[in-house]
């Protein structure tokens, strides 16, 4: 399985103590490149409902790193509605300038941008955003997206190494932590 589920982690093709670490590793990464950047304000955003165990270790290491840097963690948690974005976007417009935005994903960075562009604001110049997925959208923003790319061949090779293992009775789980890759593009 490419997740973990309850009750059944014994599928999933990481052990469960590497499961969703890369996860809060990328936020930690991602909120430290924002402070050496001088984001006087760095705030999190992303869905509003999930319970994604990925979604659970990325609030946990921004809390982290929010309080490691002295700050409060400032969330924006909508769904997929552009008016749930501009809300968020509102509440955001006041720290032009010294915004920076941690996504959960691509396409609320990506909605949060539309949003922010309907306040007739626009990164880099008034807000500083990364995304996550390297999806299409995000090449294709104005301006493109800065994202984080997974590391695709080495989930393939997990997920094959455990499917061969559990059709031959075995249980094989990745020990190690995949090496995702930060793409700067414009919006940084």
């Amino acid at each position: 399985l490419p997740l973990r589920l309850l009750g059944f982690e014994h599928l999933c093709f990481e052990e469960p103590g590497v499961y969703g670490k890369s996860a809060g590793l990328e936020v930690e990464v991602l909120y430290e490149y924002f402070l050496r950047l001088g984001s006087e304000r760095i705030h999190f955003i992303g869905p509003s409902n999930t319970e994604s165990p990925a979604f659970q270790e990325k609030i946990t290491a921004f809390i982290r790193s929010a309080a490691k840097a002295g700050h409060e963690p400032v969330f924006g948690l909508f769904d997929n509605t552009p008016e749930k974005a501009l809300t968020i976007a509102a509440k955001y417009k006041e720290f032009a300038g010294r915004l920076a935005v941690i996504s959960y994903d691509d396409a609320h960075a990506v909605r949060f941008m539309t949003a922010m562009h309907k306040l007739n604001l626009s990164a880099p110049g008034d807000f500083r955003i990364v995304g996550h997925n390297d999806s299409s959208a995000a090449r294709n923003t104005e301006p493109p997206l800065s994202t984080i790319r997974e590391n695709f061949e080495y989930i393939g090779e997990a997920m094959l190494a455990s499917a061969v293992g559990l059709a031959q009775g075995l249980q094989v789980q990745s020990r190690r932590s995949p090496n995702s890759r930060l793409l700067v593009r414009e919006s940084c």
